[in-house]
């Protein structure tokens, strides 16, 4: 092992565990009203990223305790190393594939550079997951920043072009609630959004009342 383990830790782990869930950056490109992280994110004095010395060691320990499934995450995954040209990142997930992982993912906001999709490292993944609030702009960039619909949804043409496996991420909110002028409603054109895409799996987080911030986006019962 790398580090070192309480062994009650390691006793109760080992060969239990299964998937591991890996937040490589605090950084985003995105203030999702409704991010549970978005205070932290935007008052932090400096960015902060794990050194990819200290990723690698932490994914073979988990591998010899048994973990087969990794998801990376953030803040925005995307953007770890991005200043070296996702160097760490691409490295990080064709290091993962070496040390056993079978099934290795990531989730994402989809803003990132779509030529991403092209390198060969990335294209070990698995699955990608891309997180999108709404079938429309106009609910989407309300909730996750102008411009964030589009970007998102052009990346996951491009994934789907080039044989990514693909699902998507959706909170519930509001906006999805409510009926459009034909009286469909906007979470049943979620569905149908998915599935023109080529997409055959979505999934739903519901939203909890918070403090937060100043605007609701949750579901009332």
């Amino acid at each position: 092992m790398n580090y070192n383990m309480d062994e009650k830790f390691k006793n109760y782990f080992q060969d239990n565990l299964k998937q591991v869930f890996l937040y490589l950056i605090d950084d985003c490109n995105l203030r999702c009203i409704q991010c549970l992280y978005k205070l932290d994110i935007c008052f932090q004095v400096e960015k902060k990223e794990i050194a990819y010395e200290d990723a690698v060691k932490l994914i073979s320990d988990f591998r010899r305790l048994g973990a087969v499934k990794l998801t990376l995450m953030g803040g925005e995954p995307t953007l770890y190393g991005i200043k070296e040209k996702n160097k760490p990142l691409l490295e990080l997930i064709k290091k993962s594939k070496e040390l056993g992982y079978e099934y290795v993912r990531i989730d994402t906001n989809g803003q990132f550079n779509s030529e991403l999709l092209e390198q060969p490292e990335f294209q070990m993944l698995d699955e990608i997951t891309f997180s999108i609030d709404g079938p429309t702009s106009e609910i989407n960039d309300n909730i996750r920043g102008k411009g964030s619909y589009a970007k998102c949804v052009a990346n996951i043409k491009r994934a789907k072009e080039l044989g990514y496996n693909i699902d998507i991420t959706a909170c519930i909110s509001k906006e999805l609630i409510k009926r459009d002028e034909n009286g469909n409603l906007y979470l049943d054109r979620m569905i149908k959004f998915a599935e023109d895409l080529g997409i055959e799996k979505i999934n739903f987080h519901n939203l909890f009342k918070t403090r937060n911030t100043k605007r609701s986006f949750y579901r009332e019962y």
